[in-house]
């Protein structure tokens, strides 16, 4: 269903989204924005569309006052240890600790998928199955585009936009240094995209055997809880292994990036992640 991927999405958007107005706006939005998408995917009846309101109402609310306290105490770990010098080893940590941020939210969505995936007729997998086929073909185009060359350069400039996300604009010099290491990082586009299509069609698999079998709701919530604690770790041993391979070279130009930073660019992180601490700050205690 179109909302195990959008739901994912709620704690990459909190922790991605920046600036004071921005992640405030961006986060008060979000349930609009995902119940907007779950009908673009899956053209929800009336019913459908006020039960999704009213689950994704009480995600919000519960996210809100219970989880973004624990993103507020880990970005300002981060601050600290960023202050203090960071090597690979703790941007792993780091991602450690974003996975078990994403065990409470899963547990937390389960139920409401679980009840709103036993309305959905066959048109409506179907054309969720359309649709995620879209957005995988676009997704390709965008990580794998024809030739070498173009795929190069696709990978520096997403690279490049990563980097000034965290830090600002890099400069001439800067993104010569990269290129070298940036040819060099493990191709993994592949992989991901292999893992996406596989992620789909578990996906589909898992709402046809919920319309077919027509568990009960303890029972597809359960379902529903497994595949989305299952969606971090691919289940195909050598995908996994090449990801994680492109995730520790990644994580090694990460620090390079960091260590190269100018006292500007580190300001400009240090902003960033308080600003985004105050914000959420402020939005658990609204």
């Amino acid at each position: 269903m179109a909302g195990m991927r959008l739901f994912a999405l709620l704690l990459a958007t909190v922790l991605a989204l920046s600036g004071c107005s921005v992640t405030r706006l961006g986060y008060e939005l979000l349930p609009t924005w995902v119940n907007w998408q779950a009908d673009r995917y899956l053209d929800l009846d009336d019913d459908q569309r006020d039960l999704l309101a009213r689950r994704v109402d009480e995600l919000h609310q519960w996210h809100q006052r219970t989880q973004l306290p624990v993103y507020a105490v880990f970005l300002r770990e981060v601050d600290a240890q960023l202050e203090a010098g960071v090597d690979a080893a703790d941007i792993a940590r780091w991602r450690e600790r974003v996975e078990l941020a994403w065990e409470p939210l899963a547990e937390r969505m389960a139920p409401g998928i679980a009840q709103l995936a036993l309305t959905l007729k066959p048109r409506q997998i179907e054309r969720l199955r359309e649709r995620l086929e879209e957005s995988t073909v676009e997704a390709r185009e965008k990580l794998l585009p024809d030739g070498a060359a173009a795929r190069e350069r696709a990978r520096m400039e997403r690279v490049v936009k990563r980097a000034e996300f965290f830090l600002g604009r890099l400069g001439r010099a800067q993104i010569r240094e990269l290129r070298p290491a940036v040819d060099a990082l493990p191709a993994v586009e592949e992989a991901w995209i292999a893992e996406r299509e596989a992620r789909n069609q578990r996906i589909i698999a898992l709402l046809n055997r919920i319309r077919r079998d027509r568990p009960s709701q303890p029972e597809a919530t359960r379902l529903c809880r497994e595949f989305l604690l299952s969606i971090l770790r691919s289940g195909d041993p050598a995908r996994r292994l090449r990801i994680e391979q492109g995730i520790t070279a990644s994580d090694a130009l990460s620090v390079r990036t960091l260590a190269q930073a100018t006292p500007k660019q580190r300001e400009h992180l240090t902003k960033l992640l308080r600003g985004t601490v105050a914000d959420l700050d402020t939005l658990a205690q609204r």
